[in-house]
C-alpha cells in the first residue's frame, strides 16, 4: 500500500502539472512501479475514477514489446480503463492490426496463462478490454461502399461481403438500397439486422437450444445436417463482427455451445443444460447414478438414439467408463456432428479479427456477447420518455408533445417496437436502454407551413430524430402516427 501511495503521489503532481502522464515525465522507476502496481487488489478502484492518465504512443509502444507476456496483459488492463474513443486507445488498437504476427506472439497469455481473474471483473470492464480487440470504425468516406438489392437480400449480401477485402471490411461499411435514396448509419442498421434475422430464420443453417424446454429457446447453433453453404456461414462469421464494429444490436443471440467453441474450450455436461435439456438430463443419470444401483457392472444406456456406431456397441458400458462414455457423447453431438458449420463460422471471424478473437471470446462471458450482439428487447415507457430530447421549438409541455406520448402508451407492444425502429432503425437498445443511445432519440417540430400540417411524421434514422408539426387534435396526431408505424416499412430517407 506505501509504494501505491507513492505511485498515486508521483501521478498526481503530474497531473496538477497539467502535462498528463507520458513516457516524458515518467521516470524509469515509475514505469516499473506502475506495472507492478497494476497486480494490486485495488488496482482498479484506484485508477477508475482518475483522469491521468493520459499514455503517449511512445510509452505505449515501449510496454508492449517487452519479452514478458505479462507487461502486455498489465497493458490491457491499464487500457481497458480508457474511453474507447480515447486517442491512445485508438492508436493502440491500429498498432495491433498493424503489427499482427508480433501481437499473435504476446497473446498466447490467453492460452497459456491463468486469466480466469477477467471473467471476475465487472462487465465494463471486460468489454472495454474486449474492444481493444476489435478493429477501429473509420470515417464514413473511408468505409467501404455496398449496394444491395432489397429484393434478393441474402444471397447479394453474401456476395457482396465475400468478394470484399478483409482490410476494407474491418474499416467499417456504408449501405445503399437498389432503388432507395437513403444513406447513413440507419440505413446499415436496417441492412444488417434484416439480413441477420433472415439468415437465421429463413435458412435451414441453426437451431434453437432445447426448445421449449431451455430456460433460453432463443439461442442458435449451427444445424446438423444443413444444407447450407460454407459460404453462408463464412459470411455470418463476418457479419456479426461487422455488428461489433458498428456497435450494432442484431437481436439474436448464441447457444452456449457455439460461444464455447469459438472460445476454443472443451464443452463439458453442463455446458449442454439449456441446449438439450433431455439429453442433459440423460447423461446427469448416468454420472450420478452409483454402482450399487445395478446388479452387474455394466448398465444399458439408451436416450432414444441410435448407438450403433458407439466404440461400445451401443448397448453396454462398463460402470467405471462412464465418465469417458458420456464426454464422447457430448463431443460428437455437439461438436463434431457441426464442427464443419463451425469452422466456417470461425473463418468469417477470423477473416476480420485475426488472432484477437480468441482474445474476445476468451474474455468475454456470453451474457456480455448477449449484450453486445442482442442488445436489450424491453422497451421501458418512463425510460423512453426521460432521455428523449426535444428540439426547434418543442418541450416536453407542450400538449403535442403530451398526445404523441399518451398514444405511444395506447400502442400494443409490437407497434412501440415497430414505432421505435422507423424512428431510429433500432429494434433492439444497447445494455443501458435509451439512456445509453447514441445519437439520443429527438422529436423536433415540423415547420408551420400551412400545408404541411397534415403531413406523417417525418424520420431521419441516422440521428434517431422525429419531426412532426404541431396537430391541431389527440385523433390526428394517433392518425398521423398509425399511419407513420404502418407504412414506413422497412424504407429509409433523408429528410
Amino acid at each position: 500500500m506505501d509504494k501505491l501511495r507513492d505511485l498515486e503521489d508521483q501521478l498526481e503532481k503530474v497531473a496538477i502539472s497539467g502535462e498528463g502522464v507520458t513516457n516524458q515525465t515518467l521516470s524509469e522507476q515509475l514505469l516499473k512501479d506502475l506495472l507492478m502496481i497494476v497486480k494490486h487488489p485495488t488496482f482498479i478502484s484506484f485508477f477508475a475514477n482518475r483522469k491521468i492518465f493520459n499514455f503517449s504512443f511512445g510509452y505505449l509502444d515501449k510496454l508492449i514489446q517487452a519479452d514478458d507476456p505479462d507487461d502486455y496483459m498489465r497493458v490491457l488492463q491499464i487500457l481497458s480503463l480508457l474511453p474507447k474513443d480515447d486517442v491512445t486507445s485508438q492508436q493502440f488498437q491500429r498498432c495491433m492490426f498493424n503489427n499482427v504476427d508480433f501481437f499473435a506472439m504476446k497473446l498466447g497469455f490467453v492460452v497459456r496463462q491463468e486469466h480466469e481473474w477477467i471473467l471476475e471483473t465487472g462487465y465494463e470492464f471486460r468489454v472495454k478490454l474486449a474492444y481493444h480487440s476489435i478493429p477501429i470504425l473509420h470515417n464514413t468516406d473511408q468505409q467501404l461502399k455496398l449496394e444491395i438489392n432489397r429484393e434478393n437480400l441474402v444471397q447479394d449480401s453474401i456476395t457482396k461481403i465475400l468478394e470484399a477485402d478483409e482490410f476494407d471490411l474491418r474499416r467499417g461499411i456504408s449501405v445503399r438500397f437498389v432503388g432507395e435514396a437513403g444513406i447513413g448509419d440507419g440505413v446499415r442498421r436496417d441492412w444488417l439486422i434484416s439480413l441477420v434475422g433472415k439468415m437465421v430464420e429463413t435458412q435451414d443453417a441453426f437451431q434453437t437450444s432445447g426448445g421449449d424446454l431451455a430456460p433460453d429457446h432463443t439461442r442458435i447453433y449451427p444445424k446438423q445436417g444443413s444444407s447450407a453453404s460454407a459460404d453462408f456461414y463464412r459470411c455470418f462469421g463476418r457479419l456479426i463482427v461487422l455488428a461489433l464494429i458498428h456497435n450494432i444490436q442484431v437481436g439474436i443471440t448464441f447457444d452456449n455451445i457455439l460461444f464455447l467453441q469459438l472460445s476454443e474450450k472443451k464443452i463439458t455436461l453442463e455446458d449442454i443444460r439449456a441446449t438439450d435439456p433431455a439429453k442433459y438430463k440423460s447423461y446427469n443419470e448416468i454420472m450420478r447414478s452409483s454402482p450399487q444401483s445395478y446388479d452387474e457392472e455394466y448398465y444399458y444406456f439408451s436416450d432414444g438414439s441410435d448407438h450403433s456406431d458407439d466404440d461400445e456397441g451401443g448397448r453396454v458400458v462398463p460402470l467405471e467408463d462412464r465418465e469417458k462414455y458420456v464426454a464422447g457423447k457430448i463431443q460428437k453431438e455437439f461438436v463434431s456432428s457441426i464442427q464443419a458449420q463451425t469452422d466456417n463460422i470461425l473463418k468469417g471471424f477470423d477473416g476480420l479479427l485475426s488472432v484477437f478473437r480468441i482474445v474476445i471470446f476468451q474474455i468475454l462471458k456470453l451474457e456480455d456477447f448477449d449484450y453486445l450482439i442482442r442488445g436489450i428487447k424491453e422497451l421501458k415507457m418512463e425510460d423512453w420518455k426521460k432521455f428523449t430530447r426535444y428540439e426547434q421549438g418543442y418541450e416536453a409541455n407542450d400538449r403535442q408533445i403530451k398526445w404523441f406520448w399518451q398514444c405511444v402508451q395506447d400502442l400494443p407492444e409490437e407497434k412501440r417496437r415497430k414505432l421505435l425502429y422507423n424512428w431510429t432503425g433500432i429494434k433492439y437498445l444497447p445494455r443501458g436502454g435509451f439512456e445509453a443511445l447514441r445519437p439520443p432519440v429527438v422529436i423536433r417540430n415540423w415547420p408551420q407551413d400551412k400545408e404541411l400540417l397534415d403531413d406523417l411524421p417525418r424520420a431521419q434514422t441516422c440521428f434517431h430524430r422525429l419531426s412532426f408539426p404541431r396537430y391541431e387534435s389527440y385523433e390526428k396526431m394517433l392518425k398521423k402516427l398509425h399511419l407513420f408505424i404502418d407504412e414506413c416499412d422497412g424504407t429509409f430517407r433523408m429528410e
